[in-house]
């Protein structure tokens, strides 16, 4: 622990990686020895970050390592994968998730030989990086764990990866509870860390499903001032207050935006950094980075935080604190002179890029509440939402409940007017404005189309009768098929629309060139292409076998012959045919002209 201690360490290790990268050593040291080294290499390169938003790389040679002793995890004890895993935990070296995944595979298979301390720690150290899957879990059999009696303290470390996990087992929840129960004995003795992570569990799973009931040891830890003072110690270390918050709390002043600072949630376990009341919207500044280093996945930490405010449907704009840095240094300062106008452009630049991103956000907030749709939406796409300036909520809304010949063309007026006139003071009184002008318009077009629509039916052949079109012995539509052949005659024609009775209770319809079909036609093999019993409609396609009997013209032998033959067809289907006394054959004998055909001659 001392600095001389630590510098022979780091001599030795360097020394180590050297001969490794020159090739003289060949990775194939024994897993035990791999994993022993890479702890040390871990412990002594993590302690040189100051800075708890920043990771390290690793050296190649410890690549290498890593690449060698990642498919041999399987062959290490429970107790060596439950100090490798913590020692991944606590580290701050850029490793990549391949060497984490192999860990939590092994761990998988060992799961039924773990012990509850081995499982907690490993379970403990995956939650953390990010990476605890269900699999692990159901692997160990946690319900048959916690039936048993556990100490407190293994109860926390079964129970904090069961939150990060998602677990929503009843049963698992219950049986926790039960094993907290019986160990309230402990209480005091339990030390902080774990008064602190079972804190968080018991009062995230009251939140996110239901409060304990009265009296029980777990409702009495969520309201007990002592153990949320545990949280409260956690909290500033997992996640402490960014160095940024003043610099961004004048950025949302220079912008007008309306926000609160420093807000303790009503879930009673995370503070934010800045709430936006009006938008339900939150931001949080990390000062520790959002990926955990050697997993480079999301902190179960953040993940169970950013998991309680989209509960609570609120919208997370995270950003770590090494983003500040980065974005001021994408500022053009070519040109200035002075560190104090290139310090300028720099906050100028944050204050933009800020800018745009709750904006962006705001936006899609909007369009999910107002289920705007896409076409709108791209009309719209270099439009404003929401903030100073930007449309609003309501005339979102009733943009969104208009038809869409409205929605078209006063998306597209507002785009053309903000294109003439610039920035436009009220956005969404402006909005609302043009949308009332086309609806106006859109009613007076429609009115216009009913009434052509009129002077056109008055063109049509026929005139509706008094009674309708309807043919009270015909057929219902539900008994109407897609495909089935069928005839009748021509009622009505309307340019290139023709009416047919072929039927059915009301008339099939279908189109075809102009002045083809006359009123009176006999049409043959017409063919139903589509039904819609609701509306009572039958539209019928002609076909290479569709035959007519043009009215008014000498008749068509073969298609007068098909048309009786199908009007017989459908009488002979309807009513079975009597045959005579003795059966078929004495039917047949009693056919007229049968006996004289036989004595014709050829």
């Amino acid at each position: 622990d001392d600095a001389a201690g630590s510098e022979l360490l780091r001599a030795a290790l360097d020394a180590i990686g050297a001969r490794v990268s020159a090739g003289s050593t060949d990775v194939r040291l024994p897993t035990e020895t791999m994993v022993q080294l890479l702890r040390l290499e871990l412990a002594s390169r993590s302690r040189g970050v100051v800075d708890a938003g920043r990771s390290v790389a690793a050296p190649a040679w410890l690549q290498s390592v890593v690449d060698a002793l990642a498919p041999k995890l399987g062959e290490l004890s429970p107790s060596m994968l439950a100090d490798l895993a913590k020692a991944l935990a606590g580290s701050r070296v850029e490793l990549g998730a391949s060497l984490v995944e192999a860990l939590q595979t092994a761990a998988t298979a060992q799961a039924t030989f773990l012990s509850p301390q081995e499982f907690g720690g490993i379970a403990m150290a995956l939650a953390e990086l990010g990476v605890l899957g269900r699999e692990f879990l159901e692997a160990f059999d946690v319900e048959a764990v916690l039936a048993r009696e556990l100490p407190l303290a293994e109860v926390a470390g079964v129970v904090w990866p069961m939150a990060v996990a998602e677990v929503d087992s009843p049963i698992a929840w219950s049986l926790a509870a039960s094993s907290i129960e019986a160990c309230r004995k402990q209480f005091r003795s339990l030390p902080r860390r774990e008064k602190a992570l079972l804190y968080e569990a018991l009062k995230l799973r009251a939140n996110l499903e239901a409060p304990w009931a009265p009296g029980t040891a777990a409702a009495e830890i969520c309201s007990d001032a002592a153990w949320h003072e545990c949280w409260l110690e956690r909290r500033s270390e997992v996640a402490p207050p960014s160095p940024f918050g003043d610099m961004v709390e004048g950025h949302l002043k220079e912008l007008g935006m309306d926000f609160e600072r420093g807000v303790e949630g009503e879930d009673g376990l995370y503070g934010m950094a800045f709430r936006f009341p009006k938008w339900n919207f939150v931001l949080d500044l990390l000062a520790h980075a959002p990926r955990h280093p050697a997993s480079n996945r999301s902190r179960g930490a953040l993940v169970l935080r950013h998991r309680t405010w989209a509960a609570a449907e609120r919208s997370v704009l995270a950003v770590p604190d090494t983003m500040w840095e980065q974005i001021g240094e994408r500022a053009d300062v070519s040109g200035l002179e002075g560190a104090e106008a290139v310090q300028a452009a720099r906050h100028a630049h944050q204050r933009e890029w800020l800018k745009a991103k709750l904006l962006g956000i705001r936006r899609e907030d909007l369009i999910k509440e107002t289920d705007l749709q896409e076409d709108t939406v791209a009309l719209l796409k270099d439009v404003q939402f929401g903030g100073a300036g930007g449309i609003g909520k309501d005339a979102l809304k009733m943009l969104q409940d208009e038809p869409l010949l409205v929605r078209q063309r006063s998306a597209e007026k507002f785009v053309a007017s903000i294109a003439k006139q610039g920035n436009i003071r009220n956005a969404t009184a402006w909005l609302i404005g043009i949308i009332k002008k086309e609806q106006v318009a859109y009613a007076k077009q429609q009115e216009d189309e009913k009434l052509k629509r009129k002077q056109e039916w008055a063109a049509a052949v026929e005139t509706r009768p008094a009674g309708g079109w309807k043919h009270e012995a015909g057929r219902p539509f539900a008994e109407a098929e897609i495909g089935l052949k069928v005839s009748g005659k021509v009622t009505n024609v309307l340019k290139t629309r023709v009416w047919a009775d072929i039927g059915f209770v009301g008339d099939g319809t279908f189109k075809a060139k102009e002045g083809r079909f006359r009123v009176g036609d006999e049409l043959l093999n017409l063919q139903i292409a589509s039904v819609n019993v609701e509306k009572n409609v039958i539209e019928c396609k002609v076909t290479m076998q569709t035959r007519v009997q043009r009215v008014g013209s000498e008749p068509n032998t073969q298609n007068a012959k098909a048309v009786a033959h199908a009007k017989s067809s459908a009488k002979a289907k309807a009513r079975p045919r009597p045959q005579a006394p003795g059966g078929a054959a004495a039917a047949a004998a009693a056919a007229p002209g049968a006996a004289k055909a036989k004595a014709r001659p050829r």
